[in-house]
């Protein structure tokens, strides 16, 4: 059984996928790209065979926090989202074509239990780091997994 490293990067030819693919990837292979999070879902379960399991998923795309003054006096700091394609993952359920907490735990489930002991997630959108919400609305659909981001806004040519 081998615990494998996956790095995802969503929306092919976007300003964040596309730039992370030309730059971030140069002379790289180990990188799956996807159109949305049911697509990630499908193309990493193939990858991981019968018995291999994820110890580390890399999610690279757009991403976005509440974390202003402003927004903790509106109470919604630590609210935020990440892309994975076409698909925006939110700290809540907005409805619609978003996928919030709920429906999130509902698409991830066949994940769940491929996560070797000791894995983590690292979602790689703008600010998504102060979105303490998202990363446990994340963590959660996962079973616990612990999920971590960057608190700083991206730089395209460096993901």
């Amino acid at each position: 059984m081998a615990d494998l490293d996956l790095w995802i990067i969503g929306d092919p030819g976007g300003a964040v996928g596309g730039l992370a693919a030309t730059f971030g990837t140069i002379g790289r292979q180990d990188y799956l790209r996807v159109n949305d999070l049911d697509q990630m879902v499908t193309v990493i379960l193939p990858r991981l065979g019968p018995s291999n399991r994820i110890r580390s998923l890399q999610i690279t795309d757009h991403g976005f926090s509440y974390h202003t003054a402003e927004d903790q006096k509106k109470g919604i700091a630590g609210h935020g989202l990440q892309a994975v394609g076409k698909t925006e993952i939110y700290s809540w359920d907005a409805g619609g074509n978003t996928v919030g907490p709920s429906k999130l735990a509902q698409v991830l489930a066949p994940l769940r239990p491929r996560f070797a002991p000791g894995a983590t997630v690292m979602l790689e959108g703008c600010t998504v780091g102060q979105a303490d919400r998202l990363l446990a609305a994340v963590s959660s659909a996962l079973g616990g997994v612990p999920v971590s981001g960057g608190s700083n806004y991206q730089r395209p040519t460096i993901p």
